[in-house]
């Protein structure tokens, strides 16, 4: 392979950590019915977990001391119902179905079972809280503070929404036009949303108290995003910078043109580095706590029979460590879990009692 520098210092917003907390890991959940909690050095695992088979996705808390986990509630069911897991016990708590995903801040959980309202839990007790009424099924995205969610929906049809995560309510919600991808992502305290459209992408800052659009700015890089709703380009903050890459490993295996890699973009001037990692073919990245490392879940071509992690230098761009995950398909993300639980490759999640 070869990688050109990155010209541009990556960082990324470090998650919060509390008192007691252990260092932040990736964790890496498969279908095939394992999380595995992984050094961010060292791209060991370091604690193995078997949960239920197809399990979707893996959130924790700030401070580890809960997994939340998208899984069948039991055998032979379809994906997923949502599960809070203690680590110490391993027991899984039933919280709600369906979920594929959780967007935890520092004292609540979100989900959506459908385009039905975005449900509410206290991460204190565990506790319902009254769904938040909204009328999509939203990609949300929480500001470092917790205080606020933007959503990202296309139905009944493109908005951006604003929601106001402490009092459970919608703020505001401006229509989108609709852009082949639509994307968002919170540097410190501003957002800003990413649209593609026919080979241009735009981004724009979006006003946190009012929800309204700011004067879009065109990315530099003209051509490089060509349209493919199957492959959408996600985004993910890196200090004053955004990085971009489309998302493969879905239904478009072969069919469309969006290019592997990632680029770094300027949201203020417009400003886009070269492409990096371009034979590569992310499903997620995510960034180290310290800023000084990016990692890719690539999913290889075809997809998902030679899966890797990579973890990428942010100041030359180049793949300095990987780790191999069997064949199957993968979810990756940053988190906590306790000191307790590390070392141990062979624990297995309890699903409660059959309801």
């Amino acid at each position: 392979m070869r990688y050109i520098p990155l010209v541009a210092a990556l960082s990324t917003l470090a998650l919060a950590a509390s008192a007691g907390a252990g260092e932040s890991v990736l964790l890496a959940s498969g279908r095939g019915g394992w999380i595995e909690a992984i050094d961010l050095r060292t791209l060991e695992t370091v604690s193995r977990i078997r949960v239920p088979e197809m399990t979707e996705s893996v959130a924790s808390d700030t401070s580890g001391q809960r997994l939340f986990v998208a899984a069948p509630s039991g055998p032979g069911k379809g994906c997923c119902a949502l599960f809070a897991m203690d680590p110490q016990s391993m027991q899984l708590s039933f919280l709600v179905e369906p979920a594929l995903s959780a967007t935890v801040t520092a004292g609540r959980l979100f989900t959506q079972r459908g385009a039905v309202g975005i449900e509410v839990f206290d991460l204190q007790d565990l506790k319902r809280q009254p769904a938040v009424k909204a009328p999509g099924n939203y990609r949300l995205r929480a500001s470092p503070d917790g205080r606020l969610l933007f959503g990202i929906t296309r139905f009944p049809q493109p908005s951006l929404d604003l929601f106001d995560a402490e009092r459970g309510a919608l703020i505001a919600s401006q229509p989108l036009s609709d852009a082949s991808s639509l994307a968002g992502a919170w540097v410190g305290q501003q957002y800003f949303l990413l649209s593609a459209q026919s080979g241009q992408a735009n981004l724009r800052p979006v006003n946190a108290d009012s929800g309204k659009l700011g004067q879009a700015v065109s990315l530099s890089s003209s051509g490089s995003f060509p349209d493919c709703q199957m492959i959408p380009y996600d985004i993910i903050a890196s200090a004053g910078s955004l990085v971009i890459y489309g998302q493969f490993g879905l239904m478009a295996d072969g069919a469309c043109t969006v290019p592997g890699g990632f680029v770094v973009a300027d949201p203020g001037s417009g400003a886009v580095t070269g492409r990096f990692a371009s034979d590569l073919t992310f499903r997620r990245m995510v960034a180290s706590p310290d800023g000084l490392y990016l990692y890719g879940l690539d999913v290889g071509s075809p997809a998902w029979r030679r899966v890797r992690i990579v973890k990428i230098e942010a100041r030359t761009g180049q793949v300095v460590a990987e780790k191999s995950l069997d064949p199957d398909v993968w979810y990756l993300t940053t988190g906590q879990i306790p000191d307790e639980i590390r070392g141990h490759l062979d624990l297995t999640a309890i699903l409660p009692a059959r309801r």
